[in-house]
């Protein structure tokens, strides 16, 4: 599998790309795809705080990551 695209929209809530990377890497929940084609999964950051990561799947099958936070909201930890 390749490496994801993390699109510059994934850093509006100032995560890095270790964290986002290792949530991405390291997925416990998945949400999704929605009516956009957008994919939430939640995973921990390097610290171990859950990181919710979205990402949407391009025509050439790469994924990329639209959206990052930490922490992640309750309802995506269900």
């Amino acid at each position: 599998m390749h490496e994801p695209v993390i699109a510059a929209s994934s850093y509006r809530h100032e995560m890095v790309d270790d964290d986002i990377l290792h949530a991405y890497r390291n997925a416990i929940i998945a949400h999704g795809p929605d009516d956009e084609g957008l994919i939430m999964i939640v995973g921990p950051a390097r610290d171990g705080s859950l990181a919710e990561v979205g990402f949407v799947i391009s025509s050439d099958h790469t994924h990329v990551i639209v959206h990052a936070m930490t922490p992640a909201r309750t309802r995506f930890l269900r």
